[in-house]
């Protein structure tokens, strides 16, 4: 709170020229979340209530319109992705960061380092590559749903009850429900890349792609895939329940060391970069004009598409459809090389891998265009709600309905109490 009190006095508020001060408008929401202020209590005598609500309450308008300005979609009023606005917040802070410099920020803590295994599927030959992520994006498998049999039931009966015009009560709903331990396992799985142009044998083919965590972050953001696309490309929402644990262990996706494994072989371009030294470069990846043209006529940007087919190699439609939805909020186009963040230009902290639930957001509505975010917070042992203004106890904390979920790490002489913990043995891979 000191900081923040020097920088708000050395701001000329008579200036407008404060509102594009991103220092300053960061350092604002910091103070107004942390000190207190915002959050007082209902005065005495006034009526008992599990729900406060408070008429001086933090509104970061000035915060949002900075963020969002000059973005097509923050911009705006319109319905928003919580996902896509953390990584648009992330780029912008960094962006910021690089203006004066910078490689430390405030969100290192939530920042780790993965590394991508790519098998070349008529080759058998593999390459690795590294990346920084600020997120776990982890997909729902909806074909692992425990209850299936229950789910089709009651589909049956609301399609019954909607053809007689009677509306099912909202309290005799049955969600699809997926334990957390299939998500973990697809996460674990090999993707299938098809379309995949071989290097080696210079054939169509596919590849093989798996992702592994070489360092641990802090605190861990884990999105689940929620929305996603029909066969016509229309966007839609799962209506599922996923059994999020309030303490986990992600030991099973640790890798121990870069690069390649016992009896691997590596694809030709990397023995050659090995023989000759670091004066060998790959020669720069051109977008495919053919996948940017399937990409545009769906709606999105050129230059979006540039970016999937550059990030994917020209690995195929699915490829850098699939890239699009899961870096949707990332706006700079990266150099033609096409590659990622180095990961060894920033610090990372890491540490062990257990995990707890300290906060979740979830998206109240059944579109991806309309809908309303909710907040809940552990706080000194009990769960919060935050509905905009309004905080109340949590009676019945809905975790198996979120969308983003914030883990923080578990300290390593700290024991897990949960018994969802889950290793190599419990993954199948």
């Amino acid at each position: 709170m000191k900081t923040a009190e020097e920088i708000f006095d050395s701001v000329n508020f008579d200036n407008i020229a404060h509102e594009e001060n991103f220092n300053l408008q960061m350092t604002k929401l910091g103070s107004g979340l942390m000190s207190g202020d915002y959050s007082k209590s209902q005065p005495e005598g006034a009526e008992s209530s599990n729900e406060v609500k408070c008429d001086n309450s933090v509104k970061p308008v000035s915060f949002k319109n900075l963020i969002g300005r000059g973005h097509p979609e923050f911009s705006g009023k319109q319905q928003q992705d919580a996902q896509e606005f953390y990584l648009h917040l992330l780029t912008v802070m960094e962006r910021e960061n690089r203006k004066k410099g910078q490689t430390d920020h405030a969100f290192n803590s939530l920042q780790f380092k993965v590394e991508d295994r790519l098998e070349c599927g008529s080759s058998k030959q593999v390459s690795y590559s590294s990346r920084i992520e600020g997120y776990m994006a982890l997909a729902i498998p909806v074909d692992k749903a425990t209850n299936e049999e229950n789910f089709r039931a009651y589909a049956l009966r609301k399609q019954e009850a909607e053809a007689k015009g009677v509306r099912l009560l909202p309290e005799d709903q049955v969600r699809r429900h997926i334990t957390f331990a299939a998500c973990l396992e697809n996460f674990c799985s090999n993707e299938i890349l098809e379309g995949y142009l071989s290097p080696v044998t210079k054939e169509n083919t596919f590849a093989l792609k798996r992702t592994r965590f070489r360092t641990f972050p802090d605190y861990l953001l884990i999105q689940l895939k929620k929305f996603d696309v029909d066969e016509r490309w229309q966007p839609y929402k799962l209506d599922v329940e996923v059994d999020m644990p309030d303490e986990i262990d992600l030991g099973c996706l640790h890798k121990q060391k870069d690069g390649l494994e016992p009896g691997e072989v590596a694809i030709r371009g990397e023995d050659v970069a090995k023989q000759v030294g670091s004066s060998y470069q790959e020669p720069p990846i051109i977008p495919d004009p053919e996948i940017i043209s399937q990409m545009t006529n769906m709606g999105f940007s050129l230059e979006r598409c540039k970016k999937a087919a550059l990030h994917t190699k020209n690995a195929g439609l699915e490829a850098a459809m699939n890239w699009v939805f899961e870096h949707s909020g990332d706006d700079d186009l990266p150099a033609v090389k096409g590659t990622s963040t180095a990961a060894t230009s920033i610090p990372l902290s890491d540490g062990p891998s257990k995990y707890k639930l300290v906060a979740f957001i979830s998206h109240m509505g059944t579109s991806t265009l309309a809908g309303h975010y909710v907040c809940h917070i552990l706080k000194e042992g009990r769960w919060a709600i935050y509905n905009d203004e309004n905080v109340a106890i949590s009676e019945k904390t809905p975790k198996k309905h979120g969308y983003l979920y914030l883990y923080e790490r578990i300290d390593s002489s700290a024991s897990i109490s949960s018994t969802q913990v889950y290793s190599h043995e419990d993954i199948q891979t």
